[in-house]
């Protein structure tokens, strides 16, 4: 009879970029001890490296409404600057 557990464990040499997928525990190599606990002497670790995420974005035609006006002052003339805020969407890979 096996069962399934999820437990949150720390496990020293794992690799960056690495994450643990599974645990195998080898049932004729576990031992109690005097105290109650049980000491595991082999198991087989199942890790798999993790994928990078990679987001790209592509830049529509489409602007939002309003367009921003900020006005400059050069030489004492105020001229008037429109700023487009363009819609950017991400594209899906496969």
């Amino acid at each position: 009879m096996t069962t399934e557990q999820k437990h949150l464990i720390d496990i020293p040499g794992l690799p960056d970029g690495y994450r643990l997928v599974s645990v195998n525990i080898k049932q004729n190599d576990r031992y109690r001890n005097d105290d109650g606990t049980s000491t595991i002497a082999g198991c087989d670790l199942v890790i798999e490296k993790i994928k990078p995420r990679r987001i790209v974005l592509e830049e529509t035609e489409e602007d939002t409404d309003p367009l921003l006006y900020q006005p400059i002052k050069i030489d004492g003339l105020c001229v008037l600057m429109v700023m487009h805020n363009k819609i950017w969407r991400v594209v899906e890979e496969e």
